[in-house]
């Protein structure tokens, strides 16, 4: 995944064909429970489609096709939320006297 494309080859076309090599070896809910799984960690879906060797445009049709799977990206955004949440609340609870602005900061970002 991610190797330069062959000479003359277009982004897309070749995306759709790692996508369909994705899906026949994973099977549909499989590649989509790895989309979760990486957006659920943090993983930017750009990031995870460049990951995969495909234009983001591509997966994100794929995504969009069934209301099943966006419902799926939405819970692990939801997933991704939650531990922002976790980390933040942790940083104020780890705060010391010599780094509560920092920490402060860095909760504040989360938020």
């Amino acid at each position: 995944m991610g190797e330069l494309l062959p000479v003359g080859s277009k982004p897309k076309t070749v995306g759709y064909a790692r996508q369909d090599q994705l899906v026949a070896d994973h099977g549909a809910d499989g590649y989509l429970e790895m989309i979760a799984g990486m957006v659920a960690e943090g993983e930017s879906p750009q990031q995870i489609a460049q990951t995969f060797g495909m234009p983001y445009i591509v997966m994100r049709k794929w995504l969009e096709a069934d209301k099943s799977r966006m419902a799926m990206i939405d819970l692990a955004l939801r997933c991704h939320a939650d531990n922002l949440a976790y980390e933040s609340l942790a940083e104020v609870r780890d705060a010391t006297v010599d780094d509560v602005q920092l920490r402060k900061l860095r909760a504040d970002v989360f938020d």
